[in-house]
């Protein structure tokens, strides 16, 4: 996960892959919530909120953000769910 800064490579992956629910801004960047991100992101991840953004674009499955609704079904998802979901984008 090269595109992302450091200390949220983890938290992306076991959100992702694990399906494990993120942090307040986390929550806020993967429902679309700007002005939440904004907030309650650390200097360093408000300096890369355009990268993180792009990431989840580009290098993960359309189904794991974009709202609410989409977020919970998300972690809703079983281990198998979730590896058939993913099987196109494989960690990094």
């Amino acid at each position: 996960m090269k595109d992302l800064p450091s200390h949220l490579k983890d938290v992306v992956h076991r959100y992702v892959y694990e399906g494990l629910r993120p942090g307040h801004f986390l929550t806020c960047v993967i429902t679309n919530d700007l002005f939440g991100a904004v907030a309650r992101a650390d200097e360093e991840s408000v300096k890369y909120l355009p990268q993180i953004v792009k990431y989840f674009y580009n290098k993960l499955p359309g189904k794991c953000y974009g709202d609410k609704k989409r977020m919970e079904e998300w972690l809703s998802m079983s281990e198998l769910e979730r590896k058939e979901a993913t099987k196109l984008f494989p960690p990094k």
